[in-house]
């Protein structure tokens, strides 16, 4: 059969999916753009593409090609046998990851199937049809790689197509103007997880290159002007490490980290604090991986190489940072048990009250896909009948939150009816599983009814926001909320934070446990929040900050936080010039303020002649005056603040009422706004970031400190006790302890304590050898024997910047028994002398001391440092150069460590110091298209402190960094 004339000058083709109507469909397919921009370049033919929603109408295409996968499979044949019926002559093309893995399933109803990677066999296809419609003869077809089709009664294929390299043959993909762009940027994953369908499809990871990634950007940016959101949808866009760096990196030097916000998945394993800031310079609101069980028997079924102590991790550290963040979850894995289905669901539940989890966490019935383990486990337990399979049985696989149920009674009800297939009926049958499900929703419900959405509902919501604008009009307890969209402005650096109007301390609670020893300070007007703060922040006043003379030092704080705070004041104004007094040059100021220029709410005003006062928002009954963008900026900049970054916090219908040149709603509309207003006028708050006297610079700390000495004797220095201590073994006598605070503005990274250490002993135990032990926070440094006439003994001792206060403890021993030279028990002197204390800077840069955590094989993993090197010193030809030397303690069981050495996060070498060794010479080229490179070092102390008794706060092990050169 041909198709005669039609094909005489082009070939029509048409694309649609074959979908489930229970299922939501967050995007169109991007496999059919990347199809048509492909023909459109290499196709040796004119064609006519159609994106089609529907098959009503299919007078003017030749070919429609229709993708599904195997859940649709049937709803695919429907499509394709409903188009021959409408139009028999039209040739019929399957494509997607149930042909490519069950080619053998052919249908009669499709002339073609494309397995595999789709734009070259799609192609060639195209063009032998051009050629010979349906009468293109058996041998074409066979040399066309990657096709399956039907020659009688036979199915043939083709053999497998090898794929395309590099990816960036491949055109950026042709987008309809209707729809919400997302990016993919490589294909396939490096994990190989035994349920996942997209690993099975790819087999291995490819990646576009970092300027096709970038141009495609730039063309969403260009077609979709209004959009400020890119949902990036590779299975891990983070697979290569240094790749997504250098996204990043040309992302910022482009200025469109500051106009776009990104989101995409990540893996538990992968996340650390290092992630989390780079996930800030990329603006992404929010993120989420696939935690998938409670269970790491079930987790080490899965393959999914992480555990439940990695995904917590994952969790913690992402709250830490202030990133919100989305988990979904497998449930009826092959012989999962109840007990296992009920950790997963603890699991979310203790993080959703915990608020590391949204509330619109993603739990999904595990259901087979073909190519993966557990496709054949289904198969090889007869579970998969492929001879007589149903295809739908396979559909109604996803959460309940990812369809159109609209509740879990619905979506159960679906699934019943339509006799999904279910894999754990021996250990746990389904309907015990469906009274679980239905149990812990009530608790969800609960907690979501109870809890502000941090940012959206679920993350497939949020990649669909605007900016990740979102309502925050249902929020019910003002006194619990912990402010995410408020902490993620707070830098990492800011150690002490001033928090004005801090309520019952929930978000000051989340900045501390961010970073080690950070001071909280609240001021908070309701004795009652005020109380419940005091339990969580390091001091809290009740005090009004406009009548009350603050009991807080000046030029103190390098954090002030004004969280919906000057909207209820008298004097903002006054009160907020008095909040500066307490702020050091170059502190971060975070003010949040209700939006009255939002647009619904003007329209509301407009429509109904009235302000409609309520609760809680932007018209709160308690709110006496209101700030625009344009009035406050002057303000701001009036007292010496530089506002670094505003954001639009609020509702999400930005889109739906803009037209391109103005916003339309209601039959109200209002011209001439551009797309950089929109997110302020559908805004319900407005977050300024902002530096105070940024052209100042923050005062460094002395090189030298030297504290005074005590004259207690006639040597100088300061004794540290006098007198015997207990007996042990009944044989010596320990002498006295003394110990030594350092103050914590003494403890900077790089400086060093040094003091002189003297024995003082009775006149007649002149000669007698003392032995004095020297302990840095607990940790024995070592055990110095001091001789009555040897002198004094000079101790260098490297601070840890991570203290609060750090305590030097001195010990001295004496090995003799008071009897024994003729004193009784009670007869006391001997001490051990303190001189000479200095904290200086180090001529070697300190990094660390300090453990970690303990990873699989149960080491300790050593402190990490960074060094940045200012811009200016990266030129072409310019290499830099340093030693390491580490620093160990006496009681180590090893005699080496090794030391990774990172350049702009990407691992370049590991230098292995022994503890003899002279140090070590590292050198590195650097590049001068960085804005400020960064050198971080990760060193490795293989044993656990308890192997040399010491406790997990037991903490010194440092490696020295120094002569640092940089030569062209």
């Amino acid at each position: 059969m041909s198709i005669g004339y039609k094909l005489a000058n082009e070939v029509r083709i048409g694309f649609i999916k074959a979908s489930h109507p229970l299922d939501v469909q967050w995007h169109k397919p991007l496999a059919f753009g990347y199809l048509a921009s492909y023909l459109y370049r290499y196709s040796e033919v004119s064609v006519q593409i159609t994106f089609l929603d529907t098959i009503d109408s299919l007078d003017q295409i030749d070919v429609i090609g229709i993708s599904c996968t195997s859940q649709d499979y049937g709803i695919g044949i429907q499509l394709a046998s409903t188009a021959k019926k409408i139009k028999p002559s039209i040739i019929t093309v399957l494509g997607g990851h149930h042909i490519s893995h069950l080619p053998q399933t052919l249908a009669g109803c499709f002339d073609f199937g494309v397995v595999g990677e789709g734009e070259e066999t799609f192609n060639e296809l195209i063009t032998a049809i051009y050629a010979d419609g349906l009468s293109v003869c058996d041998n074409t077809l066979r040399s066309i790689h990657g096709l399956v089709y039907r020659s009688g009664n036979d199915i043939v294929q083709s053999p497998l197509r090898t794929p395309i390299t590099p990816l960036d043959r491949i055109p950026h993909p042709i987008r309809s103007s209707e729809e919400s762009p997302y990016l993919l940027t490589s294909r396939g994953c490096p994990y190989q997880c035994a349920f996942c369908g997209s690993t099975a499809f790819w087999n291995k990871v490819r990646f576009f290159g970092v300027e096709y990634v970038l141009e495609e950007i730039e063309r969403i940016i260009t077609q979709f002007p209004q959009n400020r959101h890119i949902a990036i949808w590779d299975d891990l866009f983070v697979a290569n490490t240094k790749r997504f760096l250098k996204i990043v990196d040309l992302l910022e030097e482009k200025g469109l980290t500051e106009k776009l916000q990104f989101s995409f998945t990540m893996r538990a394993n992968l996340i650390d604090n290092q992630l989390c800031r780079i996930l800030k310079r990329l603006n992404v609101p929010a993120t989420a991986f696939g935690a998938e069980s409670g269970s790491n028997r079930i987790l080490k079924k899965m393959n999914k190489g992480s555990t439940v102590e990695i995904n917590q991790r994952a969790l913690d550290c992402l709250y830490r940072n202030g990133i919100p963040a989305s988990c979904s979850f497998i449930v009826g894995w092959p012989t999962e048990t109840e007990k296992e289905v009920r950790q997963s669901f603890e699991f979310a539940l203790h993080n959703l009250r915990q608020g590391k989890l949204s509330a619109g966490i993603s739990v999904n019935i595990l259901m087979p896909i073909p190519g993966t383990m557990v496709w054949k486990w289904a198969i090889d337990h007869s579970h998969i009948d492929l001879e007589n399979m149903d295809w739908k049985r396979l559909a109604i696989y996803a959460a309940f939150r990812d369809s159109s149920a609209g509740s879990l009674e619905k979506w159960i009800k679906y699934r019943r009816d339509n006799q999904s297939v279910y894999l754990a009926e021996e250990t746990l049958p389904q309907e015990k599983l469906f009274d679980i499900m239905l149990e812990y929703q009530k608790h969800f419900d609960h907690l979501h009814d109870r809890q502000a959405p941090s940012r959206g509902s679920s993350y497939s919501v949020l990649c669909n926001d605007l900016e990740g604008i979102h309502d925050y009009d249902e929020i019910e307890d003002y006194y619990t909320h912990e402010r995410p969209e408020v902490s993620i402005g707070v830098p990492d650096h800011a150690k002490r934070i001033l928090d004005v109007g801090c309520s019952a301390g929930r978000l000051g609670a989340v900045l501390k446990q961010r970073v080690l020893d950070r001071v909280v300070v609240g001021i908070e007007l309701d004795t009652d929040a005020c109380e419940e703060a005091g339990n969580v922040l390091d001091e809290v006043y009740c005090v009004d900050v406009e009548s009350d003379d603050l009991p807080l030092p000046l030029s103190s704080f390098d954090c002030l936080i004004l969280a919906d705070i000057l909207e209820h004041l008298r004097d903002p104004w006054s009160a907020f010039k008095g909040l500066l007094r307490h702020l050091k040059p170059g502190a971060t100021v975070l003010i949040s303020v209700p939006n009255i220029r939002n647009f619904n709410l003007v329209k509301n005003l407009l429509q109904s002649g009235r302000w409609e006062y309520v609760s809680e928002g932007i018209l709160d009954r308690t709110h006496l005056r209101f700030f625009t963008r344009r009035e406050l900026l002057p303000f701001l900049t009036a007292n010496d603040i530089t506002c670094r970054k505003l954001t639009y916090i609020g509702e999400s219908s930005a889109e739906d009422c803009f037209t391109g040149s103005g916003i339309v709603s209601d039959g109200l509309s209002l011209h001439g706004i551009n797309p950089e207003e929109l997110g302020e006028l559908f805004a319900t708050q407005l977050i300024y970031t902002c530096v105070y006297r940024a052209e100042e610079k923050t005062k460094q700390p002395e090189e030298i400190i030297r504290f005074p000495l005590n004259h207690t004797t006639d040597r100088e220095g300061v004794i540290f006790g006098t007198g015997f201590g207990e007996e042990i073994d009944g044989y010596r006598w320990i002498g006295p302890i003394g110990i030594f605070y350092i103050p914590a503005a003494s403890l900077a990274q790089g400086r060093i304590v040094s003091f002189s250490l003297l024995g003082s002993s009775l006149p007649h135990l002149s000669g007698q050898i003392l032995i004095v032990q020297v302990f840095y926070n607990d940790v024995k440094l070592e055990s110095i024997k001091i001789n009555d006439h040897a002198g004094k003994r000079r101790i260098h001792i490297p601070l840890h910047p991570g203290y609060r206060d750090a305590c030097i403890r001195i010990e001295s021993s004496a090995y003799f028994r008071p009897s024994e030279n003729g004193q009784s028990p009670d007869y006391r002197k001997l001490s051990v002398v303190l001189s000479e204390l200095v904290i200086e800077k180090s001529k070697n840069v300190l990094f660390g001391p300090g453990f970690y955590g303990e990873d699989k094989d149960g080491r300790w993993i050593g402190p990490e440092a960074l060094l940045e090197i200012p811009s200016h010193q990266l030129r072409p030809g310019v290499t830099m150069s340093f030693q390491l030397k580490a620093s160990f303690l006496n009681e180590m069981p090893v005699s080496q460590m090794s030391v990774a050495v990172y350049y702009n996060d990407v691992p370049i070498n590991t230098i292995v110091i022994a503890r003899q060794d002279a140090p070590s010479k590292v050198k590195i080229k650097l590049h001068p298209s960085d804005r400020n490179a960064r050198i971080r070092l990760v060193p490795d102390a293989f044993f656990r402190p308890s192997e040399i008794g010491l406790s997990q706060d037991q903490r010194l092990i440092s490696v020295r960094f120094s002569d640092f050169k940089i030569q062209g």
